[in-house]
């Protein structure tokens, strides 16, 4: 065989491995996507959203009840106006409102249930010995009333409230005259005892601002 015909197989050979090798890599790139097409790690299931002040604020307890801290409540002659409140949440949940305020150095609250119950209890502070758990009757002021509920609770105080702890127990009691009473057991024991009224029976005067009073 001469030079020349060997030159040209050696040339062609050469070719042919060039083109395979060519032709591997752009089945190698095809394979790889773009950097602009890669998927990006889906975000943490962690993330919440923030509000865009960076606030953090509470539901609002008094949203959706008939009276707030700070409302002027009306009965009859007798006036009241909460600055602090005692809530109580049962499994998460709204239970009760003891909206607290004060005439003559004697304590009040008037409280506000979750629904169905529309009453307003419209009630004072009271010194009753009890024992360890509150019992099923109760008497007050020479009255006999009997326990109608009685939960485990969690307790939010504000304002200038009486802090008796996070968990409690509450108790609600009912007599055949329209008088209630609400005990609330915690580090301490708050007794409160008055009248079960009708929701016509209050008028919410409107609130008043701490700076209004002079």
């Amino acid at each position: 065989m001469s030079l020349v015909v060997l030159g040209l197989v050696a040339a062609g050979m050469a070719a042919a491995g060039a083109t395979g090798l060519l032709a591997r890599h752009l089945v190698h790139k095809r394979r790889v996507k773009p950097p602009d097409e890669q998927q990006l790690p889906a975000p943490s299931s962690d993330t919440t959203d923030t509000p865009a002040d960076g606030s953090n604020s509470e539901p609002d307890p008094f949203a959706d009840l008939p009276l707030s801290i700070g409302d002027v409540v009306q009965f009859g002659s007798a006036t009241r106006w909460p600055r602090a409140a005692i809530v109580a949440h049962c499994n998460g949940r709204f239970h009760c409102a003891l909206l607290l305020s004060e005439e003559a150095d004697h304590e009040q609250a008037t409280a506000v249930l979750a629904p169905p119950d529309r009453n307003i209890y419209w009630l004072d502070r009271h010194d009753v010995a009890l024992p360890p758990t509150p019992p099923t009757r109760l008497e007050i002021a020479g009255m006999l009333l009997d326990r109608v509920a009685t939960l485990p609770v969690s307790l939010q105080a504000i304002g200038d409230a009486p802090s008796i702890g996070q968990d409690a127990v509450f108790a609600m009691y009912e007599g055949h005259v329209g008088d209630a009473a609400i005990i609330v057991k915690g580090t301490a024991t708050l007794v409160w005892y008055g009248s079960r009224l009708a929701p016509d029976d209050v008028d919410n005067l409107g609130r008043v601002n701490s700076d209004d009073q002079g």
